[in-house]
């Protein structure tokens, strides 16, 4: 099986509906054999079930819509038990694909309306998160980024910037990312 990149934060309900679904894809995908223990990649597991039922409270139409899918590939993997053939195995096969496709785009669905709006940023805050964005970038550690940020405030007379601390830092860069859509910065 090949590795899965995972596109929402882990531990996130995103994450294990996600995830269900990309195990799914990777083995139909990867010609995993039909035999009677596909059940484990067909079935939620306990994370991505109970995702689906916190989904299905804001986006009932779109879990009904995954949990259908699911009802359909449970019959052709209970008619695939009673009678292992090449037709059953294919119906099973598509039943799969099926399933993790709508998994797949409904997650996708969902995240495009869970996202939180970028907060608005006073200008004065966005160029001093671009200053610090790119001090971290040229591999400054937090606690240097902190200190020069104190004295980057203390020698400016125009517009002067507010003191903030360490983990604000940490979260002032995150911000400047995600509203200018950079990649992450290394640890």
């Amino acid at each position: 099986m090949r590795e899965l990149q995972f596109p929402y934060e882990y531990g996130s309900d995103l994450h294990w509906l996600w995830g269900w679904g990309a195990r799914l894809e990777a083995a139909v995908l990867d010609d995993l054999p039909i035999s009677r223990h596909v059940w484990f990649l067909l079935y939620p597991d306990r994370n991505a079930k109970d995702a689906m039922a916190r989904f299905s409270i804001k986006y009932p139409l779109i879990i009904k819509q995954v949990q259908d899918c699911l009802d359909f590939a449970d019959r052709r993997y209970d008619e695939f038990r009673a009678e292992d053939t090449e037709d059953t195995q294919a119906n099973l096969a598509d039943a799969m694909f099926s399933l993790c496709g709508r998994i797949l785009s409904c997650s996708k669905i969902i995240a495009e309306h869970e996202t939180p709006a970028t907060p608005p940023v006073a200008p004065s805050n966005d160029a001093r998160d671009k200053w610090l964005y790119e001090n971290r970038k040229k591999g400054m550690g937090w606690q240097s980024l902190e200190i020069a940020l104190r004295k980057k405030i203390t020698s400016q007379k125009k517009h002067p910037w507010e003191p903030i601390g360490m983990s604000a830092i940490r979260q002032a860069v995150d911000r400047y990312i995600a509203r200018h859509n950079l990649p992450p910065l290394p640890q």
